[in-house]
């Protein structure tokens, strides 16, 4: 895989800023540069469907993306969001998430979207492959969660397809625009990510 040796780099004062690559992608700290794009595709309706946060207006995006390209990344207790840039035209075509656990920062929550008119090329599982090779390896994770909406069945296959497991149903317990909303939990440990093989293609692309 391309950028295999690369070190992850966490922004600490004067300290070089994060940045992975794998096949086609870079992953990398959020610039102010990244505002329209990211906008564009965090407040398109069908990013939004099965999402629990609300489009933002311009200013809050702008705030965002200023905090993001400011703030230590992966912090206790933070959700950090991690650009991914695609390497052919050097555009931001989403981001993942990742929360680390305020009490254990072996534990971790994590998100991924990616802009419409980039989806089905199989970029969030190459993304997720090489940020989750890095965190489980480099940063000494144990459990990764993600948490999906029962009718988005990309986002399962997606977490399937990574050989998360499918721990629980969870049944109405979050209200969101105005209807009780399921959600699935899907997880992975650290000794599960290393020894699955269905990954590999994922870091071959």
């Amino acid at each position: 895989m391309r950028g295999a040796d690369e070190r992850s780099k966490e922004h600490d004062g004067g300290a070089p800023a994060f940045s992975l690559r794998s096949t086609r992608l870079r992953l990398r700290q959020f610039r102010v540069e990244d505002l329209e794009p990211f906008l564009a595709y965090h407040n398109d309706p069908e990013v939004v469907r099965y999402q629990s946060w609300e489009p933002f207006t311009r200013a809050e995006g702008l705030a965002f993306v200023r905090e993001q390209a400011t703030r230590p990344m992966f912090q206790q207790g933070q959700w950090t969001q991690v650009a991914i840039e695609f390497e052919g035209d050097a555009a931001l075509i989403g981001d993942c998430a990742l929360y680390v656990d305020a009490a254990d920062a072996r534990l971790a929550e994590l998100g991924i979207t990616i802009a419409p008119a980039r989806q089905g090329r199989g970029f969030a599982r190459e993304a997720l492959t090489r940020l989750l090779d890095d965190r489980f390896s480099r940063r000494a994770l144990h459990r990764v969660v993600a948490n999906v909406d029962p009718r988005n069945t990309p986002s399962i296959a997606l977490f399937e397809g990574l050989g998360f497991v499918r721990e629980g149903h969870l049944r109405e317990n979050e209200w969101i625009r105005g209807e009780w909303c399921d959600t699935l939990v899907f997880g992975c440990l650290a000794r599960e990510w290393g020894a699955d093989p269905r990954r590999a293609g994922a870091r071959a692309r």
